[in-house]
């Protein structure tokens, strides 16, 4: 087969990395698209994929083509952007900052407009809801999308993740809209675990969307109204990679003297958050490090805490660096190569616990390595923490010891560093229905490599 796959920016080929990795293993041809910009491209993201390529002479990544921007696809971005803020009114028990986030990038007099109360009533209107899909189907694609397509000759495009809010013309979107138009064989695997619930509508749905699991098929079929005969479960390609054979590239000794950390005390890892879902958050690890410090317990003061910033998040920890707080890495950087990948594996290894403000995608890491999540409920995290879909799924799960004031830290780190591991059954449950959910040995990279081969007659 040949596939073409559009993304929108090269930071997103780690999510899909082990579907392209399987189609590629099994000698077929892939051709990922993004979009060209230095904010979305950074140096660590593109080495990442041209090591890739050294691996696969049979994959390659190309600039994709854009919609040109003129006055009609002002319009349509306009609508589309309306009509993703619209349907975060109609999901049920999610919480406004997706909404307010969204609005936020809006143009000033729209964003002033559409935030009132007359514009938060007129945009849940039935008959506004209507133009803007009148808007969307009666756009035309792209000639230089439909004419990319038509030169590369693909069997499939795939195309992820199309919901997000508008990137520099959702390039992801452009492509499955010209792939409809030439009956085009389309499948969308979908980007996270939180995608369906709080990022906006399939504006084009695919022929086929590959989702991680049961709860996320019923999420598509209750949010976005998809049948469910047009998806498949896979699992969780995302987090493929925890499942190889990892093992510490070396010694606790050797860790901890690289990043200026003690190997005789404990490590409490603490998982940053990306600008968008916490600006400054460097407060929730001086206010543990306080706790720890405070505690009677003899033995809290010597935990350390290491931060792995997010990528995009890194610069706010660099004030709070002191003795008992180091940061590894110094940069933040997404685990898309082995060596990244195994900087995490052996932060999360060398530590007891894993602490959490908002960043769930982390703590499902440190689910899939087994260890202890530790989440502070705060008043400035509200509305990304219990208010969420996704967060109250672990909440419910039972997978995360759970502190409400700060001074619980030191009494619930005690306990696991004593061996008290109540979570460790939940956990595995969690892994198994949410990240793995056809086997735990079962990779989803390969699975969703096997729908697309039935649907070309391979399989």
């Amino acid at each position: 087969m040949r596939i073409l796959f559009a993304t929108q920016f090269a930071a997103h080929f780690h999510y899909f990395k082990s579907i392209i990795r399987s189609l590629l293993k099994r000698g077929h041809t892939v051709r990922l698209v993004v979009i060209e910009h230095e904010k979305y491209n950074k140096e660590q993201y593109l080495e990442a994929i041209e090591e890739f390529k050294k691996e696969f002479p049979n994959f390659e990544c190309v600039p994709a083509k854009m919609r040109e921007n003129n006055f009609s696809a002002k319009i349509l971005f306009l609508a589309r952007d309306l009509a993703n803020y619209r349907r975060y009114f109609f999901v049920k028990n999610q919480s406004a900052f997706y909404s307010e986030r969204l609005i936020r990038f809006f143009p000033l007099g729209t964003r002033s407009f559409f935030g009132s109360s007359l514009g938060i009533w007129l945009i849940k209107r039935k008959m506004v809801g209507r133009l803007l899909d009148y808007i969307e189907n009666s756009s035309e694609p792209s000639k230089e999308i439909l004419e990319d397509i038509k030169n590369f000759k693909p069997d499939v495009l795939l195309a992820s993740p199309v919901n997000m809010r508008r990137n520099f013309f959702m390039t992801d979107l452009e492509y499955l809209k010209a792939a409809k138009k030439m009956g085009l064989f389309s499948a969308l695997p979908i980007i996270s675990w939180d995608n369906l619930t709080t990022k906006g509508i399939f504006h084009v749905w695919p022929d086929l969307f590959l989702v991680w699991n049961e709860v996320q098929r019923d999420e598509a079929r209750e949010h976005h109204g998809i049948p469910e005969e047009k998806m498949k479960i896979i699992g969780a390609p995302l987090f493929d990679g925890w499942f190889g054979n990892l093992k510490p590239s070396e010694s606790r000794e050797e860790f901890c003297k690289r990043y200026g950390l003690d190997p005789s005390k404990p490590i409490l890892l603490y998982l940053g958050s990306s600008k968008n879902m916490s600006p400054d958050e460097s407060w929730v690890a001086v206010k543990v490090r306080e706790a720890l410090d405070d505690s009677q317990d003899e033995k809290m003061k010597e935990v350390q805490i290491a931060i792995r910033p997010h990528p995009s998040n890194y610069e706010i920890y660099e004030k709070i660096i002191s003795p008992g707080i180091v940061m590894v890495p110094k940069e933040g950087i997404l685990p898309n190569r082995p060596e990244e990948l195994q900087l995490f594996y052996d932060s999360l290894y060398y530590s007891t616990a894993a602490l959490d403000g908002v960043n769930t995608s982390g703590i499902i890491d440190a689910t899939i390595m087994d260890k202890p999540g530790i989440v502070i409920f705060t008043k400035e995290h509200e509305k990304t923490q219990r208010e969420t879909q996704h967060f109250r799924q672990l909440v419910e799960g039972k997978v995360l010891y759970e502190a409400e004031k700060f001074e619980e830290v030191p009494r619930i780190l005690r306990k696991i560093l004593e061996g008290s591991d109540e979570k460790r059954e939940n956990r595995r449950k969690f892994v198994l229905k949410f990240i793995r959910p056809l086997g735990r040995d079962v990779v989803a990279g390969e699975a969703a490599a096997d729908e697309l081969e039935k649907i070309n007659g391979i399989r």
